[in-house]
């Protein structure tokens, strides 16, 4: 017997998957696990509020052990540290800023820095993290490894060679990583929206 035209259109309704639906649900997972990871990074302990107040620019940074303990002792992080939520991760750093136009001593959490990038302070950010438009794994002499520890900066000495004051570089405080990786969310947000409904969405 033959089923109905209008019947077997509904049984296959009901049991074929709806694009829409699916790629709706994976814009909005995908956008989650997205904004997620940001949050987290944002309110997990990865500096301290204290760092802000002990930015010091310098006019070079120690290039051996022996002289950053030295400036390490007389910058004297420890004093700063109980305001911190971690305090032994509270200790001193010299490094360079967002524009490598400027070496900055601060008392900061110490961060792996990957990618083979140098060590940067965004005190927009209140961070320290590696330095995008740099590459220290080409270096020579004492080229740095992939990932290392930022409080060993001293032994890249190449990135603070990197440093060339000028004028027409905006300072540090205008800009911050935080703005980069939000305009990467909504970025993020708008293709899965396009790919979803061949539209952009709005906010």
């Amino acid at each position: 017997m033959a089923v109905p035209f209008a019947e077997e259109e509904e049984r296959n309704k009901s049991i074929s998957p709806k694009p829409k639906l699916i790629l709706y649900v994976y814009v909005l997972f995908t956008t989650f696990l997205l904004m997620s990871h940001v949050l987290v990074g944002e309110t997990s302990s990865s500096s301290c509020p204290v760092s802000r107040k002990t930015v010091q620019t310098v006019d070079s940074c120690p290039e051996n052990e022996e002289d950053w303990k030295k400036a390490a002792e007389r910058k004297n992080c420890f004093q700063n540290a109980s305001q911190c939520d971690e305090p032994a991760r509270l200790v001193y750093h010299c490094v360079i800023n967002p524009y490598v136009n400027e070496t900055l001593e601060v008392c900061a959490y110490s961060q792996i820095i990957v990618f083979g990038q140098c060590t940067e302070y965004d005190i927009v950010g209140n961070s320290i993290q590696g330095n995008e438009e740099t590459n220290c794994t080409g270096f020579s002499p004492k080229p740095c490894p992939n990932g290392y520890n930022s409080s060993e900066m001293f032994k890249y000495p190449g990135c603070f060679d990197l440093v060339k004051p000028s004028a027409t570089n905006p300072p540090t405080s205008t800009l911050g990583s935080r703005d980069s990786v939000s305009y990467s969310c909504l970025a993020f947000v708008f293709l899965q929206c396009f790919i979803a409904y061949g539209i952009p969405c709005s906010f």
